[in-house]
């Protein structure tokens, strides 16, 4: 039976199944009510098989508690990537996925996470290299709102292209600017395919492709590797 595939983010808890069709969505949780109540998620998966990918350390704390067989994602674990980082034990867990997954595609890609945070990461023949962290789409508003006397809060963001017409367009055309060009100048350096995934992918037009279930691909291969019967084969193509 396939494991459960868990991506505990700083605002979704997601809870996934690998079917034949592919990844099936089996419950989310807002991460902030399974912070205050975490039964609302250990009640749900206790006696499953999982695996976990978490960037909220309390959390990943009580699972691991609750549920030692638990495979929690790591360094340590057998990974399908090496891991060329500083401090390879401050390296989120869903960055670590999400590059895992990204063989599924090619050997070598830009990898853009567009969640809470932004994340820009550079995979290089299976080699993970490191990256950037920007602020998010939403962080971007919401400290634009908060931090400034005038600024409004944008009810929705949507791509705008520079100059905004509006003070509510030149917020939308600056954090279009932000994410775009930083993947842009990461892109025209290393020349390379772009994976786009999380919450906020396709909210900013970007040359590449947007892959939904990224991280749970990356999961699933972590534990074929460490718990699977058998590795299975990488798809992966080399690039170009």
């Amino acid at each position: 039976m396939n494991p459960l595939l868990i991506d505990i983010g700083n605002t979704l808890t997601k809870v996934v199944v690998k079917g034949e069709k592919g990844f099936k969505v089996v419950f989310e949780l807002d991460t902030a009510r399974v912070k205050e109540t975490p039964d609302l998620l250990i009640n749900r998966i206790t006696g499953k098989e999982l695996v976990v990918s978490s960037v909220v350390a309390d959390l990943s704390d009580v699972i691991e508690k609750e549920i030692p067989s638990s495979l929690i994602v790591s360094p340590e674990l057998r990974l399908p990537i090496t891991i060329s980082y500083k401090s390879p034990q401050s390296l989120g867990a869903d960055r670590i996925a999400a590059a895992c997954g990204s063989l599924d595609f090619y050997e070598s890609s830009i990898v853009v996470m567009m969640g809470t945070a932004t994340v820009i990461d550079l995979i290089v023949d299976r080699r993970f290299e490191g990256g950037a962290i920007l602020p998010g789409i939403g962080m971007s508003i919401d400290c634009l709102s908060e931090r400034t006397s005038k600024l409004p809060r944008l009810g929705e963001f949507r791509q705008v292209d520079f100059p905004g017409k509006s003070t509510e367009e030149s917020i939308m055309a600056g954090i279009t600017l932000m994410v775009s060009g930083a993947v842009g100048k990461v892109k025209e350096r290393f020349n390379l395919p772009v994976l786009v995934t999380g919450g906020f992918a396709g909210s900013v037009k970007i040359e590449g492709r947007v892959v939904k279930d990224l991280i749970f691909r990356g999961l699933y291969r972590i534990w074929e590797l460490n718990r699977g019967k058998s590795p299975g084969k990488f798809t992966c193509r080399k690039f170009p």
